[in-house]
């Protein structure tokens, strides 16, 4: 509760740590040139947003697409073990009542693409860098 202690102050401001956080959450600089370049080109202005948000959209986009290529490989590996076991080896003929089959590995498909999809990945960043920056 009391106590007296020294400290050795290495880096304030923009140079400590918390300082170089907030300056790349903050910096739109590299954006705002793209920007300009962009309209230079006459192309459409794209909207500005900091370092950290825009590598978050990339990597969300990025697991997205890992996730429907998954699922599509998930759906059809299913339907191809079905098809295998039933039809050459049982043999049995097609019947109407396979449909049902098919339409849960589809659903089996779509769980797998919307498990895949980071909604919470913002969020932990957040934290992440909360922890990150909390004094020791």
């Amino acid at each position: 509760m009391e106590g007296s202690g020294k400290m050795l102050v290495i880096a304030v401001g923009e140079y400590s740590q918390t300082g170089l956080i907030s300056s790349l959450l903050r910096s739109t600089e590299k954006i705002k040139q793209k920007n300009q370049e962009e309209k230079n080109n006459n192309r459409t202005k794209a909207k500005e947003r900091s370092i950290l948000q825009t590598k978050l959209t990339k990597l969300a986009i990025q697991i997205g697409y890992i996730g429907m290529i998954v699922a599509v490989l998930t759906v059809i590996v299913l339907i191809v073990r079905f098809s295998w076991e039933e039809f050459f080896i049982k043999r049995h003929p097609w019947k109407a009542k396979y449909w049902n089959r098919f339409v849960r590995y589809l659903i089996t498909g779509i769980t797998v693409l919307v498990v895949a999809v980071p909604e919470g990945l913002p969020l932990a960043v957040t934290i992440s860098l909360a922890y990150a920056v909390k004094v020791r």
